[in-house]
């Protein structure tokens, strides 16, 4: 089923939302006229519509204070603690839930059955209103179920969906005149639920009245049960009281009154209409009366009533058919006069006043019986009443169906005739109110309106001083200004037009004296304005007409200006003496363009401007200026010496410059990254960049542009008097195509030649680094070429490509891949990104000492750079060049390391200042430490082939660094020092071997005739001569196994008295061959000549080989090197 759309509609919420929608437009309308000191907030309206906003969230808070102020009374202090109930478990939360979800279920049945009369209802026709609502109270047993089934007025439930169930938290009884719910009034959850669904339902009226329904037997039963039973009904009254805050009536009716003994005997006579008929008391006056008096009341009604039966006792008696339904008759006064005290003592405890709250409404007693036959025996106020009660006979069972006495005429006569009595009370306590509120709210308005009328009085009167004040200062200031038209007037004149200005607005007042001004009294305002503001007019023609025609001559005659400039202010100056071509726009945009150059502040700009709008943009305004005509005709002249295109082209530019005044600087089409990764060679900072008219922004402009000046120049024909034909229109088009076009290439090949890649880190690790930005998914030189190819993709997609397209076709084909294939700039990032692990590799090989990996991916760079276009070529080739050197430099500071670490410390500690290399040390170098240092597999040897054989050219002698390794920057001594320790190893280790092997022979030449024999030891090793034959001897050093030594000895002594020469050591045979003269003859073979005392002594020594360790200049010019760039030895 479709819920109802309109069914949460009142007549008030209707009332309340036209009157909010009222207040909206009250608020949106006259906001704006709220000012303080010249400032108006709510002018704009975004702020009109905050300040509704903010109205309706105070209304939201103030109506949830109301709300929460209304609850404040529920709170109530007593001296007597609540009984303490246990918190429900959380299984307790269902039933709740299901009985609350049951009772608004049958409340939405009950309003769909009563609103089913269509819309009309809203308007009151058929509203909730239109039926009496009552509320029928009373505990389980008391007998209010059969009370509404015996009334016979055709209570029934209102839906099918309404029907009761076992468990219901209520029920609906809706009959033709009345709707009824039957509660059992118990104090909690659902009956707070139930109160506040009848509020909402009928908030004017909630309840007509309430049915408080009483057990005769809770009366009869004791002191303690009908007390308890009072003590229930009147918390439930008083939870109506504070939720409806509306007065009700009360009735208590006492149910099942025959189970009193006799009862049916008294009123068995009595046929329908008499059984109908109310019996009780209904207290007189239509409003509540102090409970003293109802009760004082009740009490003589109570006797009345008592004395009705007893007057028809012996009637009835004489009637009767049999003693025992006569002695019935005889006792029923009694036991009904026996409820007299329990119920007046019920009454005044459900009654009495209380300082918490104000009394109930008790608007009747009434006694009724509504019973089913077979129900269980009559009870007995007293043992006589048992004892006759006992001989009667038992009641027939039946079908249980309800009959009822005096019930039928107590509801349809009494209560439901009394409907009105809630509402009229109501109206009654309003009307109380009013009978004083209403005097004094009269003497209030009346004396509010005269106070207001004296306020607006006097603020007309302020307002009126104030604008003659101003009218004669502005007098004062016109005296002292000159109206020539001069810029050195401008401050006086702005300082006369603003005086000028400030009558012709109303004087600025608070929002209260506005309203004072405006609303109240002979307001004066408007004739001031109209006045002050023809004044004004006046002013303005006076003086700032001369001074804008004035500016525009000077500018129309200034040949520094430019011919567009020109141009516009000569159409400018005509316009102001032609009204058939003036427009005020055009006047006003040129007079914003000149008030730039003014010497005048942003303010003073701005009055400027306003002045200039209130005397041009006006209906009414005279375009009839004297005109200078021999210098219009000279500029005429002037201007219409330039072709048009060229005049046109100066607009388009200046427009466009103006549309789009920012450039599209290097920063902005590359991103972040851009200091970090691309430079301009000229200086020129990355915030610079292609003018905004030579982007896609201002080409988007460009075609409005041009064909507004196409079409002004058409229209401006008049301004030249050179009219400008549809032929001609279509050739200015061209014509400013092609110009537009060739600078915005030249300008975007003017960014794209300053635009290089940044200098690469010397380092090998930053330029990998930075070649993996440029190659990554973000390069920012991707990014710059995309943006390029972007900004100069003009043509689009099933356009013709404009000469900027064609232009730079090629970088656009880097970023498009052939059926959706990689695009060629992808494959250009993959070879940067080879760059960029090559170097990777040689700072991995500087960190771990092993050669650096080859450079394959520099060439594979420099291959992919030819036939790119040129801005990206150059990019790569200068990338690919200092990936090279800065892998070269890495690899050379690697070899220099590796030389300083490795080779240099031992050097120095093993040869500095040592024989054999010093020949004048007394300190030789060991031989293990030659072999470590010159062997084949020494450190010099080992350093060389891992580190420097690919750069250096052994061919050559002496050797040369490989073209490929010119730029490692080693010098030429550091090559020298491998070399000679090359000549060295040959010399020292012709085997190859780990230690060094000297091999020679000596051959005896010439010995003195002084000597008679010649010895030479070497360890075992000798040669000895005695002018014999002679005859070579083999020597082989070091010896092994014999003592480091060598000696020379001759026979006879000399005159000295010296027979030899000996020396010791592991150089032992170069310091004897040092004892004498060494000579090569050839070379492989010697002379050595020994000067023994002026004695000599000549030996032939053979060594066997053209590289041997005699005489080697290699081994005397051999030093230690500290570094190999370029620095020179060590100290020796």
């Amino acid at each position: 089923m479709l819920k109802n759309p309109f069914g949460g509609l009142t007549l008030r919420r209707i009332a309340l939302a036209v009157l909010v929608l009222l207040g909206i437009a009250f608020v949106v309308q006259q906001s704006p006229r709220v000012s303080y000191g010249g400032y108006a907030p709510f002018a704009t309206p975004v702020a009109r519509a905050w300040l509704t906003l903010a109205l309706c969230l105070l209304w939201i808070f103030a109506y949830g204070v109301l709300a929460l102020v209304r609850r404040l009374d529920r709170l109530r202090i007593t001296w007597q603690p609540a009984p303490a109930e246990p918190a429900p478990a959380a299984s307790d939360d269902g039933p709740l839930v299901a009985a609350r979800d049951r009772l608004n279920a049958l409340f939405r049945a009950t309003l769909r059955v009563l609103r089913k009369d269509g819309p009309l209802w809203r308007l009151r026709r058929h509203s909730l209103y239109r039926l009496p609502w009552y509320l029928a109270l009373g505990g389980p047993g008391s007998g209010k179920t059969l009370l509404l089934a015996a009334s016979r007025l055709g209570l029934g439930a209102p839906a099918p969906e309404a029907e009761w169930r076992p468990g219901d938290p209520c029920r609906f009884w809706l009959g033709d005149r009345a709707l009824l719910i039957e509660t059992s009034g118990a104090h909690g959850t659902m009956w707070q639920h139930l109160l506040k669904r009848l509020r909402q339902a009928r908030r004017l009226c909630p309840v007509n009245g309430v049915i408080v329904a009483i057990d005769v037997q809770d009366l009869l039963g004791g002191e303690q049960g009908a007390l308890a039973r009072a003590s229930e009904i009147r918390a439930c009254l008083r939870d109506m009281q504070r939720c409806f805050r509306r007065p009700f009536p009360v009735y208590v009716v006492v149910t099942q009154c025959d189970r009193l003994a006799g009862f049916d005997a008294f009123f068995t006579h009595l046929d329908r209409g008499g059984a109908e008929q109310p019996w009780g008391v209904t207290f007189a006056g239509a409003a509540p009366l102090a409970d003293e008096a109802r009760l004082a009341t009740f009490t003589s009604e109570f006797v009345a009533l008592v004395r009705r039966l007893q007057d028809r006792v012996v009637h009835l008696a004489a009637t009767a058919g049999d003693d025992v339904q006569a002695g019935a008759i005889y006792g029923f006064p009694a036991q009904f006069e026996s409820l007299a005290e329990p119920l007046y003592g019920l009454l005044g405890h459900v009654f009495a006043r209380s300082y918490q709250a104000s009394p109930a409404w008790l608007r009747g007693v009434y006694f009724t019986s509504a019973a089913c036959d077979g129900e269980e025996r009559p009870v007995s106020a007293s043992p006589l009443a048992a004892a006759v009660r006992a001989h009667a006979p038992a009641r027939p069972r039946g079908s249980a169906q309800p009959h009822g006495y005096f019930v039928a005429g107590l509801l349809r006569d009494v209560v439901f005739r009394e409907a009105g009595l809630a509402e009229r009370a109501a109206a009654s306590a309003r009307r109380h109110t009013s009978r004083y509120l209403t005097p004094a709210a009269l003497a209030v308005t009346v004396l509010a309106i005269a106070l207001v009328l004296l306020a607006g009085y006097d603020c007309n009167r302020v307002m009126t001083r104030a604008v003659h004040a101003d009218t004669a200062r502005l007098a004062a200031l016109a005296a002292n200004v000159d109206t020539g038209g001069t810029a050195d007037e401008l401050p006086r004149m702005l300082a006369l037009l603003d005086a000028a200005m400030q009558p012709a607005l109303p004087p600025v007042r608070s929002p209260t004296e506005s309203v004072l001004e405006r609303w109240v009294g002979l307001y004066q305002g408007e004739r001031l304005k109209d006045a002050a503001r023809t004044e004004y007019r006046t002013l303005l023609r006076q003086a700032l007409l001369p001074f804008v025609q004035a500016r525009a001559r000077e500018a129309m005659i200034d040949p520094a200006q430019g011919d567009m400039p020109r141009f516009r202010a000569l159409r400018t100056y005509l316009m102001l003496g032609d009204a058939e071509h003036f427009d005020a726009a055009a006047v006003m945009a040129w007079l914003a363009h000149d008030a730039r150059a003014l010497p005048l502040t942003d303010a003073g700009r701005t009055k400027l401007l306003s002045h200039a709008r209130a005397l041009l943009d006006v209906p009414d305004f005279e375009a009839s200026a004297p005109l200078d005509g021999e210098r219009v005709a000279r500029v005429r002249a002037e201007l219409g010496a330039r072709p048009l295109a060229d005049r046109l082209y100066d607009m388009l530019q200046a427009d466009l410059a103006e549309a789009v005044p920012e450039p599209l600087s290097v920063a902005q089409l590359e991103g972040m990254d851009t200091p970090l990764a691309l430079h301009r060679p000229s200086g020129l900072p990355l915030s610079d960049g292609v003018p905004g008219m030579y982007t896609l922004s201002g080409y988007h402009l460009y075609p409005a542009v041009r064909d507004k000046l196409i079409a002004g120049s058409e229209r401006d024909g008049w301004v030249l008097r050179r009219p400008v034909s549809a032929g001609n229109a279509e050739r200015l088009r061209e014509s400013l195509d092609r110009s537009y076009f060739s600078r915005y290439v030249e300008a975007w090949d003017a960014l794209l030649n300053d635009v290089r890649v940044g200098a690469m880190p010397p380092d090998a690790r930053d330029g990998a680094a930075e070649m993996h930005v440029l190659a990554g998914a973000d390069s920012p030189l991707r990014r710059f070429l995309q943006a390029v190819a972007t900004q100069t993709d003009l043509a689009g997609k099933g356009s013709p490509p404009t000469p900027v397209d064609r232009h730079f076709g090629a970088l656009h084909q880097l970023f498009q891949g052939p059926n959706g294939a990689a695009p060629p700039i992808a494959r250009i990032q993959a070879s940067i990104e080879g760059v960029a692990q090559f170097l990777d590799g040689v700072d991995a090989a500087r960190q771990h000492g092993v050669p650096a990996p080859p450079a394959d991916a520099i060439g594979a760079l420099q291959d992919a750079a030819e036939g790119q276009p040129p801005p990206l070529r150059d990019m790569l080739q200068q990338l690919a060049n200092d990936g090279k050197a800065v892998a070269v430099d890495d690899i050379r500071r690697r070899i220099d390391e590796l030389w300083r670490a490795d080779v240099a410390p031992f050097c120095h500690a093993a040869l500095d200042n040592r024989y054999p290399v010093d020949p004048r040390s007394s300190q030789d170098m060991t031989q293990d430490d030659f072999n470590r240092l010159f062997g084949p597999a020494g450190l010099l040897a080992s350093f060389f082939q891992a580190n420097l054989l690919t750069y250096v050219d052994m061919s050559v002698t002496p050797w040369r660094w490989r073209p490929n390794a010119v730029r490692l920057g080693f010098s030429r001594a550091a090559l020298q020092v491998f070399q000679d320790a090359a000549t060295i190893r040959q010399a020292f280790f012709p085997d190859g071997g780990k230690t060094m092997a000297v091999r020679f022979q000596l051959l005896p030449l010439f010995l003195d005739s002084y000597f008679t024999r010649f010895t030479l030891a070497l360890g075992n090793q000798g040669l000895d001569y005695a002018h014999g034959p002679a005859v070579p001897v083999s020597f082989v050093w070091p010896d092994s196994g014999a003592a480091q030594s060598g000696r020379i000895g001759y026979e006879p002594a000399d005159p000295g008295g010296r027979d030899g020469h000996a020396v010791s050591g592991p150089w032992a045979l170069f310091r004897l061959l040092d004892l004498g003269n060494l000579q090569q003859v050839r070379s492989d073979r010697y002379k050595l000549d020994f000067d023994l005392s002026g004695k000599r002594v000549s030996l032939e020594l053979d060594a066997g080989s053209v590289i041997n360790p005699f005489d080697l200049p290699a081994l005397r010019r051999f030093k230690c090197l500290d570094r190999l760039l370029g620095a020179g030895p060590g100290p020796r």
